[in-house]
This record gives C-alpha cells, sequence and structure tokens, in this order.
C-alpha cells in the first residue's frame, strides 16, 4: 500500500504524525507502546497504579544495588512481576528510568 503514495507524500505524512506525537507526549499525554510498569493507562494518560507502587517503591529502596540483585530480592520475597514470570533486570532498570523521567 505504501508503494501507492508519492514519496514526498509519505514524508509529509511521518513528519505529521512525529510532530503530532511528540506535541501530545509533551502535553502528558500517552503515545503509545508498553505500560511501564508502575503505570496504567487513563483514558490518554500514563498514571501511578496503585496496585504496583509499593513494588516501585521497593525498587527505589534498594535503587543502589546492582540490577540483577533487586531482580533476585524481588523474586526471593515473592513480589509478582507484571507477567508473573520472574523479575528481569532490564525491567528493573525501565522502573528506575521512569521515575527519573528518561
Amino acid at each position: 500500500m505504501s508503494t501507492l503514495l508519492c514519496p514526498d507524500c509519505r514524508e509529509r505524512i511521518r513528519e505529521r504524525l512525529v510532530t503530532a506525537r511528540a506535541r501530545k507526549r509533551a502535553g502528558g499525554g500517552y503515545v503509545g507502546g508498553k505500560v511501564p510498569y508502575g503505570y496504567r493507562v487513563d483514558g490518554d494518560r500514563l498514571v501511578p497504579d496503585p496496585s504496583e507502587s509499593s513494588t516501585v517503591a521497593r525498587i527505589r529502596q534498594m535503587r543502589d544495588l546492582p540490577l540483577r540483585q533487586i531482580a533476585a530480592q524481588l523474586d526471593e520475597m515473592g513480589v509478582p512481576s507484571r507477567s508473573g514470570r520472574k523479575w528481569h533486570p532490564e525491567t528493573i532498570r525501565r522502573v528506575l528510568d521512569a521515575e527519573r523521567g528518561l
């Protein structure tokens, strides 16, 4: 289907989408993708998820430890991940990055 649009048309559409997403993000809107742990979608915004806030607080308290160690401790404490599987260090990194606004 993309072959039906001229190259300039595709580029203009892409630019409009990028600009609209950036504007929505700047206004606090959620533009899609995987919802970060500790948040949920409310309308078109990400808001803190009360059911995951205590886990986020635990992760923040352990932020000076290696990510693998935090994941192992959460598993040992029986804290469920969103998927129900073992915690992964990358998930821990994302939680900490979200707290810093990255």
